[in-house]
């Protein structure tokens, strides 16, 4: 359970976007879940089937919980790449790790910051799915140079 860092919480709890869009299509048998508000060490819940997706109404997880995509499902969730399927997302992943940018050491240190795939790939969908960055604390709109 490494992927789920302390870091990577928080990116999903205050992933918005994220988050609605998984609780309006429902939990899936294999889903990760963990409570809001919670001491540590973290609890993870993984959804093991139906009867667990039938809890969703009596524990509104929405209000509750935070949906952890795995990252395969931030991958998944990357609209534009979609048609193209897995070739597609590792082309686009290459193209947007390794594409020098406009900082002064001409490389993009940002992708760089992230300890776990989870993290990297939930970084991923944010960037190119709705044009924002991770500050360490909220998900904020990219300044377009």
């Amino acid at each position: 359970m490494e992927q789920f860092t302390e870091q990577f919480i928080r990116m999903a709890e205050k992933g918005e976007e994220v988050q609605k869009d998984r609780w309006s299509r429902g939990l899936k048998a294999g889903d990760h879940v963990t409570p809001q508000k919670q001491s540590l060490p973290i609890r993870v819940r993984i959804i093991s089937g139906e009867a667990d997706c039938t809890l969703e109404a009596k524990y509104h997880y929405t209000q509750d919980y935070i949906w952890l995509p795995l990252p395969h499902q931030s991958l998944e969730m990357v609209e534009k790449f979609k048609m193209f399927g897995p070739k597609g997302v590792i082309a686009a992943l290459h193209y947007h790790l390794e594409r020098p940018s406009k900082t002064p050491a001409g490389l993009d240190d940002y992708w760089f910051d992230f300890s776990s795939m989870a993290e990297l790939c939930l970084a991923f969908l944010y960037h190119v799915q709705y044009g924002k960055r991770w500050t360490g604390q909220d998900w904020v709109k990219e300044k377009m140079t």
